[in-house]
C-alpha cells in the first residue's frame, strides 16, 4: 500500500472512530433516567440524530410530552412534574428538549408545565401500553 493510501486509510479510520465517538456521546445524554419513585425518563429531540433515538425508543414508554411555542417551535428548558391521582410526585425534572418520554404505572395523573414564567396543567390517563401524547403550547 502507498504512503498516501496509508494516510488516507489512516484519515478515515479517525473520522469514523470520531463519529462513532459523538454517537456514543449522543446515546449517552440519551439514556433513561429514574426518579426516586421508580419512573423511568428520558428527555430530547433536538435535532434529527436524537430525534432518531426517541423515536427508536418510543414503543417502551406509555407518556409521551411535546413541548413546542405557537409557531410550531420546538421548546426545551421546560419544568416538568408529574403527580398521580393521590397527589404523589411521580416524575419532577427539566427537559433538555422538545420531548419527555415516561414509562408510568397505569392511572390518572396530572401534568404540569412550566416555561418560563408560564405554566400549565393537564389531567390525563396512562396505559400499561402505547404513548399518551400530551401537548403543551406556549
Amino acid at each position: 500500500m502507498s504512503k498516501r493510501k496509508q494516510i488516507l486509510a489512516g484519515s478515515l479510520l479517525a473520522l469514523s472512530l470520531l463519529g462513532t465517538h459523538a454517537w456514543a456521546d449522543d446515546m449517552a445524554t440519551m439514556q433513561p433516567q429514574t426518579t426516586a419513585n421508580g419512573a423511568e425518563y428520558v428527555s430530547g429531540g433536538v435535532g434529527d440524530e436524537e430525534m432518531s433515538q426517541l423515536k427508536s425508543v418510543e414503543k417502551d414508554y406509555n407518556m409521551r410530552l411535546l413541548f413546542t411555542g405557537r409557531d410550531g417551535e420546538y421548546q426545551s428548558g421546560v419544568k416538568v412534574q408529574v403527580t398521580d391521582a393521590k397527589g404523589n410526585v411521580a416524575l419532577d425534572t427539566t427537559t433538555s428538549g422538545p420531548y419527555l418520554l415516561a414509562k408510568l404505572p397505569a392511572g390518572r395523573y396530572k401534568v404540569n408545565a412550566q416555561l418560563d414564567d408560564n405554566a400549565q396543567t393537564r389531567t390525563t390517563v396512562v396505559n400499561e401500553r402505547g404513548a399518551k401524547e400530551v401537548h403543551f403550547t406556549w
